[in-house]
């Protein structure tokens, strides 16, 4: 896996998508009936790139998005994907 921090992305090896294959238990992660190569990689971004107090803090039971230029919280009414995935790795709403 790489991640680079500048872009904000990741990229999984050849054996990474071959070991998350075999745990998720299916043959192609980028199957459209079910998107798991896209939940991996957010997931994985989550994990990697987000710092809490830092890129989100947690209020009550919210995740909310720290703007990186300003340090101001962001009112976000249509969350992106990575803070859904931060959310629930958290168990917040």
């Amino acid at each position: 896996m790489q991640v680079d921090e500048k872009q904000k992305s990741v990229l999984l090896s050849e054996v990474g998508y071959e070991a998350a294959e075999e745990i998720l238990g299916v043959t192609d992660l980028y199957d459209p009936r079910e998107q798991w190569a896209s939940y991996l990689i957010n997931a994985i971004k989550a994990k990697e790139l987000f710092l809490k107090n830092v890129n989100y803090i947690v209020r009550g039971q919210e995740a909310l998005i720290v703007d990186e230029f300003t340090g101001r919280v962001m009112q976000v009414n249509n969350r992106p994907s990575i803070l859904c995935i931060v959310t629930q790795s958290a168990g917040l709403q």
